[in-house]
């Protein structure tokens, strides 16, 4: 399931990776240099788990500090964004129909 999870995301930052290359520079050789950086680096990070060993403690802040920062953007930039022009309402429906979903898997899979 985690795998899963982990293609899936890999996939879409992928996509954003190739996205944000080709506007800013042009360049496909370029988009593609930052696609394969982008694809390795889930690869090497499992691997680095090998041999460097993070102290319980020390994970739980870097977690605690990751998780701050993704509800800040979602707080100040994402959910702002979805108020905005016509379909605002159809936005937030389908915000509040993720959460529900994200919900309901955490309790079937955790019991």
């Amino acid at each position: 399931m985690v795998a899963t999870a982990v293609i899936a995301h890999d996939f879409a930052d992928g996509v954003n990776t190739v996205a944000l290359v080709r506007r800013v520079s042009h360049s496909g050789r370029r988009a593609l240099a930052f696609l394969a950086a982008d694809a390795a680096a889930p690869v090497e990070g499992a691997l680095a788990t090998r041999w460097v060993r993070i102290p319980e403690p020390w994970l739980a802040l870097g977690l605690a500090f990751f998780v701050g920062h993704f509800l800040y953007i979602a707080a100040c930039d994402l959910i702002p964004e979805m108020h905005r022009g016509d379909r605002s309402w159809r936005v937030l429906a389908v915000h509040l129909a993720g959460v529900l979903l994200i919900v309901a898997l955490t309790r079937l899979l955790s019991g």
